[in-house]
């Protein structure tokens, strides 16, 4: 063996470079920021935690600043700032869009253009610019850009425990793709098949929560089509009409839009209104307008054809992979239902969804595609235990700062040194039907509460169901609450075996749990189906029985599990309501400022902040 080989050994083998790199993603529906260190995510967190605006989509420099903070970084220190899309791509995408919707999409242009051409087209110095407003004296970091599509598969196969899977992303065009098929393995992602805009499901499905005003909020199509009548004549039309004349779907899962029936505002598709009233012989639901039980079989329509397609997808990426395993990504991979039909399917034996699949995701993925894909460097595949750490990349906060907040809030709260006490105070007021705040650890960086920034209840009390609603019924955006059940218990609930780690499944209950629908339950109106009780759990459980599950190991979080243990051991229920921490209209609860402002805010029986309980009574 040479020397200068074996100098170049000795240095591989005692010196490991250190790569930090920076993951962004902005200006959609939701801006978020992500540090990776060595092919690991160290932390991430959404600009709204620190905006307290809710879905912000401005630059995420609270969210750059926490990540900086939490890993101790230095911007000298950074390799690479990621951004999760490419700026000329999508901007040749925007202008090209206008030649297919000429002359209607122009003016819609001509509005959006300045800020296009200031933010987007000189998006490197726009970025460049507002991260000089964070460290003004720091070097300039390399600034470098991501495929959208590649960021929102690479959040999936990078942090999954596969060594190799077939990736399906299903979402907005970001550039020009809509939905990829690709084959991940190791330390690449190669993709197999493409749907271009202004073609793909995401983008029909969105049109559809556009015209029944749910855009933005399109769980809510899920939750209507509960209500919706399979059998109906409505129905039947409503379905045929979509085939026939909005989206001709294919057997490999390729799906095409007939575009006459389409706008193309400011780059989405959107209904052509005047077409889509003949078409279906209903206008357009307005804002705030009453829900009707021909909306709820439009929804049911619309939902089955995105089930349908969603499977062809998925057969169509097993046979060209040829893995048994997959990883979804994108905008449809929030979508608990869909999911939950897909491993209800068995086309897979293993399914990975990341804790955050949509655009805030984006900036996990833009900066692992950088580490494994840009920079060439090994993938270490790690154990599905580790990947489930994922879902807490949040601020946290000790004892000492929230005891200190307490204190100059002139609050007298009861501290329990024991927290297995806590847990049992908890329970037992859980078990009495309060209402309770609980606050603990990391904050989530997931699409659901994941135990700690939650509001929790006894999912059976009837009298908590009405406290819910009178808060809640303003926030017509806000989707059912959550189910969190004990992993090992998950089998005394549910009619499938369920490893729900991230709360991005539905699930159906046990006969035993639900309440049986009259003969003439499908000729019901609306009004009476709504206030038909819905079985053993009303707050969490859709009109079909279907409900959303958050399973919950004592190895993910701790905390959590044994409360719901010690709530258990109090009711013989291994389930809890699971809700955002947030007041209406608000973001999750990222400070504890924030936890007690809605605890103020709220009509609460008590909050938990670590080992602290403050009670109203």
């Amino acid at each position: 063996m040479s020397r200068c080989l074996l100098q170049t050994l000795l240095i591989s083998y005692f010196y490991h470079e250190v790569i930090k790199i920076l993951g962004i993603s902005a200006f959609e529906r939701e801006a978020a920021a992500a540090a990776v260190m060595d092919g690991q995510v160290q932390a991430a967190a959404r600009e709204s935690s620190f905006s307290r605006q809710s879905c912000d989509p401005s630059f995420p420099a609270g969210a750059i600043r926490f990540c900086l903070q939490e890993t101790g970084w230095s911007p000298a220190e950074l390799d690479a700032i990621v951004f999760y899309q490419k700026p000329l791509p999508r901007f040749d995408r925007l202008l090209r869009s206008i030649l297919i919707d000429a002359p209607g999409g122009f003016q819609h242009f001509q509005q959006e253009l300045p800020q296009w051409i200031s933010e987007r087209f000189f998006l490197k110095r726009s970025l460049q610019q507002k991260l000089r407003g964070i460290w003004p004296e720091g070097r300039v970091v390399p600034l470098a850009f991501a495929h959208h599509h590649l960021s929102q598969a690479a959040n999936a196969f990078f942090s999954s425990p596969f060594e190799e899977a077939a990736v399906v992303v299903i979402d907005g065009p970001g550039e020009w793709t809509t939905t990829t098929i690709a084959i991940g393995q190791g330390n690449r992602i190669t993709p197999l098949k493409e749907i271009r805009f202004p073609h793909g499901l995401a983008l029909l499905y969105s049109a559809f929560a556009h015209y029944l005003s749910a855009a933005g909020a399109e769980h809510l199509l899920a939750h209507l089509a509960a209500y919706g009548n399979p059998e109906s004549a409505d129905f039947h039309y409503f379905y045929e009409t979509i085939q026939d004349k909005l989206a001709a779907l294919r057997q490999d899962g390729s799906l095409r839009l007939q575009l006459e029936n389409f706008n193309i505002r400011n780059g989405a598709v959107v209904p052509d209104a005047r077409r889509w009233e003949q078409l279906f012989g209903i206008p357009g639901r307005q804002p705030g307008g009453e829900w009707t039980q021909t909306h709820c079989d439009l929804a049911l329509a619309i939902e089955r054809q995105t089930e349908e397609s969603l499977l062809h997808l998925a057969r169509e990426a097993r046979q060209l992979t040829g893995l048994p395993k997959l990883c979804l990504s994108g905008k449809l991979a929030q979508h608990g239902r869909l999911n939950g039909r897909l491993y209800e399917a068995g086309l897979f034996d293993e399914i990975y969804l990341p804790p955050t699949p949509g655009e805030a995701g984006g900036a996990i993925g833009a900066a692992l595609s950088y580490y494994h894909i840009g920079r060439l460097q090994p993938r270490t595949v790690r154990s599905a235990g580790e990947v489930l750490h994922h879902g807490l990349l949040g601020p946290s906060f000790s004892n000492f700062e929230i005891e200190r907040l307490l204190r100059q809030q002139n609050l007298r709260p009861q501290y329990f040194a024991d927290f297995e006490d806590l847990c049992q105070e908890t329970a037992v007021r859980l078990a009495k039907g309060q209402l309770i705040g609980w606050f603990q650890g990391k904050q989530e960086f997931s699409e659901h509460p994941l135990g700690n920034r939650s509001l929790l209840a006894d999912p059976r009390s009837p009298e908590v169901l009405q406290r819910f609603h009178r808060q809640w019924n303003q926030d017509s955006d806000r989707a059912l609450p959550t189910l969190a059940v004990l992993e090992e218990d998950a089998a005394r609930y549910f009619t499938t075996p369920l490893h729900s780690p991230f709360g991005l499944l539905q699930a159906p209950l046990l006969p035993e749990y639900c309440t049986p629908a009259p003969d003439d339950y499908a000729t019901w109106p609306l009004t009476r189906k709504r206030a038909f009780p819905k079985g053993a759990f009303p707050l969490c459980t859709e009109a079909d029985g279907y409900a959303r599950v958050y399973s919950v190991h004592w190895e993910r979080t701790p905390h959590f599990w044994r409360l719901l243990r010690a709530f258990r051991e109090q009711s013989d229920c291994s389930m809890l309501m699971n809700a955002p921490f947030c007041g209406p209209g608000q973001p999750l609860a990222s400070r504890p400022q924030d936890a007690l402002s809605s605890f103020q805010q709220l009509d609460l029986d008590a909050l938990v902040l670590n080992n602290f309980l403050i009670s109203k009574e």
